[in-house]
């Protein structure tokens, strides 16, 4: 014969989850779940702007760097030295074919569309007996040596291509500066004699003042790769215009460059 267990108790009803607390529980965590992944969406989304911002700005700053490392020249000559009196002076040689052509001219895009600017300044020459010292070596907008160049000018030419592209064309080829560029905007500033005007690529074409052009206003409007619905709304391009962001981030870079005289 047994004895009762002293520390058996009497039993417990064991039960499950009602329905009802079942679905209420599937619904909190579908909402936590759902704030997560909308949190998720705002942090990428916001990451994705501000990557898109650093690029625009640096792409932009260095655009700016290399046309004004090139209109900064624009317009300079190399000295060079009178053996009978041993002086140095400006522009006293023949000019050769290539020196004849302007130090900066330009075309207009027609119906508002991209412009172009070339600039073209003196080739450095090494002095006599010196060699070629390899820290005086003079290059062009795509890098390429331009020391043994038959031309006596450098010239750089900016244009926007078809691929949104900043094209740099240098003494023998052509290659991008930077990419997402919208609009490529080139205005002059010339002395007409009777002050200084704002005028087009056109207007300076058609009344021959290349010569007199004493500044130039290069604006660029750079689009972001991102699209989202935060670039809403509407931005002033280099036109003045108001122009959609179409959900794209996009930013405007003007800089205005005074050139050298002669």
């Amino acid at each position: 014969m047994s004895l009762p267990d002293p520390h058996a108790g009497p039993r417990r009803r064991q039960c499950g989850l009602s329905l009802v607390e079942l679905l209420a529980g599937m619904a909190v965590g579908l909402l936590v779940i759902a704030t997560a992944f909308s949190t998720l969406l705002l942090t990428r989304s916001a990451a994705a702007s501000i990557g898109d911002l650093s690029q625009l700005q640096q792409q932009g700053s260095h655009a700016l760097q290399v046309i004004g490392q090139h209109l900064r020249q624009a317009s300079t000559l190399e000295p060079w030295r009178d053996e009978a009196t041993g002086l140095h002076t400006f522009g006293a040689e023949p000019a050769g074919p290539d020196e004849a052509a302007p130090s900066v001219a330009g075309t207009e895009g027609a119906g508002g569309r991209p412009d172009s600017v070339s600039i073209g300044y003196a080739r450095g020459r090494w002095p006599a007996g010196s060699g070629s010292p390899r820290n005086w070596a003079q290059y062009d907008c795509n890098g390429t040596n331009v020391d043994n160049q038959e031309q006596e000018q450098v010239r750089a030419a900016f244009s926007l291509d078809a691929k949104g592209q900043l094209m740099c064309r240098g003494m023998k080829t052509s290659q991008p500066v930077i990419g997402n560029v919208a609009d490529f905007q080139v205005d002059y500033r010339v002395d007409s004699g009777a002050g200084i005007r704002h005028m087009d690529a056109s207007a300076v074409q058609a009344a021959n003042l290349w010569p007199s052009v004493t500044a130039i206003e290069i604006c660029l409007d750079l689009a972001g790769d991102e699209q989202g619905p935060e670039a809403t709304g509407s931005y002033r391009g280099c036109a003045g215009d108001e122009r959609p962001h179409s959900g794209r981030t996009h930013l405007v870079f003007r800089n205005l460059f005074y050139l050298r005289t002669r």
